[in-house]
């Protein structure tokens, strides 16, 4: 973890029984080193995806190196267990619109990404079910889908550097590629247009207005 967010997002599975998503994001790359689902929020959960996330960046990134964690004042976040722990781990918690003027909006985005794009499209039984439906969607956003802000890098390659000019170019080039190969698959399906037959200056077919009869605009009228 470079400078990370933590959130949890409440969804409702059914009238009278919800559950939780927890998440920790890198606030550069985009890149999600943890996740949990669980049936409640409270300073213990907090504290579990923390340290995921530290295993994770410490695992990736072969460091301990101290970094902030942003998380909302919420009480789950805000009491002694939480704060000893991150000072355990030599890391630095920072309240959103408290220590500081930004929200946690890095991670909030993410959640609405989930929510709307997939969540809500599906069909959740249970606990087991949306860990499961969690762990695909994160696992296409850390490993396939290629961010516009990096030009075509994917959070896992922006968080373990792996993205560079080189491989944005191999992206341009293979872009350009599939660009003509859309290009001659749709004209080859098309009648060709009669170009030859319309006139090259439009302007000799013209009407002239001032050579049309009155007899003439009578009859078309």
């Amino acid at each position: 973890m470079k400078s990370g967010t933590f959130d949890v997002t409440v969804i409702n599975v059914r009238p009278g029984f919800k559950l939780y998503i927890q998440a920790v994001i890198d606030n550069y790359s985009r890149y999600v080193l943890a996740w949990r689902v669980t049936d409640k929020i409270n300073a213990e959960n907090t504290i579990e995806s923390i340290k995921l996330a530290h295993q994770k960046a410490s695992a990736l990134l072969d460091t301990n190196a101290s970094t902030e964690v942003m998380m909302d004042p919420g009480k789950e976040n805000d009491n002694h267990q939480v704060k000893n722990f991150i000072s355990s781990k030599n890391l630095k918690r920072v309240l959103a619109q408290v220590d500081i003027h930004f929200s946690n909006s890095m991670v909030e985005r993410l959640f609405h990404s989930l929510k709307n794009n997939f969540l809500y499209h599906q069909n959740i039984n249970g606990i087991e079910d949306l860990t499961r439906k969690a762990n695909f969607y994160f696992s296409q956003h850390n490993n396939f889908i290629p961010l516009a802000i990096h030009r075509g890098g994917t959070p896992a390659e922006i968080y373990q550097s792996k993205w560079n000019a080189e491989e944005e170019l191999k992206l341009k080039e293979g872009r350009d590629v599939a660009l003509q190969i859309r290009k001659q698959k749709n004209m080859s399906q098309c009648e060709k247009c009669p170009i030859s037959d319309m006139p090259t200056n439009f302007s000799a077919v013209q009407v002239n207005a001032d050579n049309v009869t009155n007899e003439q605009k009578a009859q078309a009228s």
